[in-house]
């Protein structure tokens, strides 16, 4: 396999119906603005764009060759792939049927962050020539556009098998650099269920319910900030739940200290629960 680090052609607007065949091989690409895929546009003396923009590139093939796969390990928006002229995989919607979506290709359908996209290349596309055509068809939200420059992390290409052993490596190793959020997670719950637990024994004493709840819901704020590693999410579907996760843990944990508190001396009855014990 081999790892595409060369110069891409770059061009806005958009080609939606295939009318002025930008996916085609035989398109002259040659008025298009040569730039590196892995840098921002801005650094290259590209303003950055938002909505519609295309990315073409060609790939010396060998003579003899194994069923052959491309490997996208990060755009981080939306875009549609073509090898050969032929739409060959995609990420998320392109407008009118657009979503914002956190995270990176991966996983079918959508994809899914950080683990990159195996995307089959036919045979008779790649079969018997000595150069395939690689088109990006890519969708900038335009509120991204002042923060967020689309760029393309270095492409592989070779063969298929490969490539799925690739992203399993890939898959691999995220699960255990997200393995400290995942023993937080577990430590969350086991607290949570101790809380539950002594409540049950004890439900005059809410405090511990308070608690398990704080603890629920850390566990579910761990749980959220994993899930978009392995599966594609909303963006302000996400927002808006860590947002909500976030008020709720403001609600519960300063009622949390205020029934412990009451219970255990800062208030009336807890003083002379504590006079009583001193008297004792």
């Amino acid at each position: 396999m081999a790892e595409l680090h060369g110069l891409w052609r770059f061009h806005t607007r958009d080609d939606p119906d295939g009318k002025l065949g930008w996916a085609n091989p035989a398109f002259d690409d040659s008025s298009w603005q040569l730039g590196r895929s892995d840098q921002p546009l801005d650094v290259q003396g590209c303003p950055v764009y938002s909505g519609m923009a295309w990315y073409r590139f060609r790939v010396l093939l060998p003579a003899n060759h194994p069923p052959l796969a491309l490997y996208i390990p990060e755009i981080g928006t939306s875009f549609q792939a073509f090898a050969g002229g032929r739409l060959i995989g995609g990420y998320v919607g392109l407008p009118p049927h657009d979503g914002v979506v956190l995270g990176y290709p991966g996983v079918e359908p959508a994809g899914s962050p950080a683990l990159g996209q195996v995307m089959p290349i036919p045979a008779d596309i790649a079969d018997g020539k000595d150069t395939l055509i690689i088109a990006f068809r890519v969708w900038q939200w335009p509120d991204f556009a002042s923060f967020c420059d689309p760029r393309f992390e270095a492409l592989s290409i070779g063969d298929a098998s490969l490539m799925s052993d690739l992203r399993r490596h890939k898959s691999d190793y995220l699960f255990w650099s997200l393995s400290a959020q995942n023993v937080l997670l577990l430590g969350y719950l086991i607290a949570a269920g101790a809380g539950l637990g002594l409540f049950l024994l004890r439900p005059r004493e809410g405090e511990y319910l308070w608690f398990a709840a704080v603890e629920l819901l850390y566990a579910a704020g761990c749980a959220w900030d994993v899930y978009p590693a392995f599966h594609p999410v909303w963006l302000q579907g996400w927002d808006a739940t860590n947002g909500l996760l976030t008020l709720m843990r403001g609600i519960c944990l300063p009622m949390f200290f205020v029934t412990f508190l009451k219970h255990h001396g800062a208030g009336p009855s807890g003083a002379r629960s504590a006079q009583r014990s001193l008297e004792g």
